[in-house]
């Protein structure tokens, strides 16, 4: 069959948004519409659809749209093939929004939509400046990709025209972004960080109060009002009032965390600043912090999280690493208290990678850490993760914590409510020691361990072993050697004592 209207495409127009205008042109009212007509078989997403998937539907229409499948496909394949679209190193990985976003001018004057548009921090309309938006100002109909739209809201028949707002100036910002994607340059560097800059930003926008932040794949469908969410996601990263009026809520908002740590309050504010790679010249942004109202939204919140709500409020939730971070700890010290039972996950995983943790109760044993000043010792030794006594016995701190909170090692914490440095007299604590290292001797040793307990370099270890001083153990061949633990600890013993 052939379409009795077959347009060319617009530029910067792309594949969802011309089937929509031949599905406008022919009467249809979706894209699917269309493609059932074309009798095609594949199955797509539109607002992310792949390089080989256009291609093969571009192949299908270009017969009834009398079209060279090469030439629309040169025309229509930047939507699926832009080098910045996907970034699996981002914290939103595809940048491409589900559903239509539009300039309400634009339709008025040209009836089309710009592919650009749906893009996540594109915000503005470049020719008018006008805020994107995904839904009817009339009737709140959240759009989808029918053709009605590029003349009136399907829902309640509104026309474009008297909904079109003033003109705005466009941003800085957004004047960069526009160029970016109109811009044939190879990928770039600072492009691409500026890029996660973005999507870490309107992550912690839409989780302004949070603990923890983890990577999604793409906007949830769900989510409308991007325009504004993107907004605010600009504000914290260059707006000095939005900044200060966010981290006043944040201290609302977690002001049971007040009586712990600012640190710990302020937590989303400093880990966007940590973990934000441009730098951000600092002006006023469109949208003030009262339109934003700095909302939650569950949805950007990976499910697993979701169902753990009622033992732990999602603001709260952390993961192994964010406990070390907090407490000053290794990740390896976190596992030790767990299966020591000071600390528990609230979900029931067994890997560690995947355990989830309450931060409150963790304040809370912090909290219920007394300050003992009775240790009145000569030989008092104060013992850190880093201490160098640690590496020489193989000797884990969490492992130390865990043994003083319990008493079965006579130390006292330096400070209460901070489990990073431990005051023990050195009498108690060298059977301590010696006790980790016969425990790490019982099985074999890594080369990197051996060297650590001996205090000398690997080479150091194998000529040992070459004069039979210590053993190597039978498996293991050149660049895995590791060494009997019980001929190790004969050998490090005399020299201990």
């Amino acid at each position: 069959m052939k379409f009795a209207i077959r347009p060319n495409p617009e530029a910067h127009e792309g594949l969802n948004g011309y089937l929509m205008r031949v599905a406008y042109l022919g009467g249809w009212r979706r894209i699917s519409d269309v493609t059932k007509l074309l009798q095609w078989s594949g199955k797509a997403n539109f607002s992310r659809v792949y390089k080989d998937t256009c291609n093969d539907l571009l192949l299908t229409a270009a017969p009834a749209l009398l079209k060279d499948a090469s030439q629309l496909s040169e025309a229509l394949i930047t939507t699926c093939d832009h080098p910045y679209l996907y970034d699996e190193n981002r914290m939103i990985q595809d940048i491409r929004v589900d559903y239509p976003r539009v300039c309400f001018h634009c339709l008025a004057e040209d009836k089309k939509i710009d592919w650009r548009w749906s893009l996540l921090p594109i915000f503005q309309c470049q020719k008018h400046g006008s805020v994107l938006q995904d839904s009817c100002l009339e009737c709140g109909y959240q759009f989808k990709w029918e053709s009605e739209l590029l003349e009136r809201c399907p829902a309640c028949g509104s026309r474009w025209e008297p909904l079109a707002t003033k003109p705005q100036p466009v941003t800085e910002s957004q004047k960069y972004v526009w160029s970016v994607f109109e811009s044939s340059k190879a990928p770039s560097s600072h492009v691409k960080g500026w890029l996660r800059d973005i999507c870490l930003s309107t992550l912690i926008a839409a989780r302004p109060f949070d603990s923890m932040y983890q990577k999604i794949g793409s906007i949830p469908s769900s989510v409308r009002n991007i325009s504004n969410l993107v907004q605010a996601a600009y504000s914290q990263l260059i707006d000095p009032l939005y900044q200060n009026q966010w981290k006043e809520r944040l201290f609302e908002e977690r002001a049971v965390l007040a009586s712990y740590s600012n640190e710990a309050s302020l937590y989303s504010s400093k880990y966007l600043a940590v973990n934000s790679v441009t730098e951000w010249p600092l002006s006023t942004a469109l949208l003030s912090p009262n339109q934003v109202g700095f909302n939650e939204s569950e949805v950007f919140v990976k499910p697993v999280r979701r169902k753990l709500m009622k033992v732990c409020d999602l603001r709260y939730q952390v993961t192994n690493s964010h406990v070390a971070e907090l407490l000053k700890l290794h990740n390896s010290d976190i596992s030790i208290l767990v299966d020591a039972g000071v600390i528990s996950p609230i979900n029931s995983k067994s890997s560690t990678m995947v355990q989830l943790f309450d931060l409150l109760a963790v304040y809370k044993l912090l909290e219920s850490i007394p300050l003992n000043e009775n240790l009145k010792s000569i030989d008092t030794i104060n013992i850190t993760p880093k201490s160098a006594l640690l590496n020489e016995y193989a000797a884990n701190f969490g492992q130390l914590i865990a043994d003083v909170l319990s008493g079965k090692v006579d130390g006292v914490f330096s400070k209460a409510g901070y489990l990073k440095e431990i005051s023990i007299d050195r009498s108690k604590l060298m059977p301590w020691l010696f006790s980790q290292l016969k425990i790490t001797c019982e099985n074999s040793v890594s080369l990197h361990t051996a060297a650590a307990i001996l205090k000398c370099s690997e080479r150091c270890v194998l000529q040992l072993s070459k004069s039979m001083e210590i053993q190597l153990a039978k498996w293991g061949g050149p660049g895995r050697e590791r060494v009997d633990g019980l001929s190790l600890l004969a050998h490090k013993l005399p020299y201990s004592a």
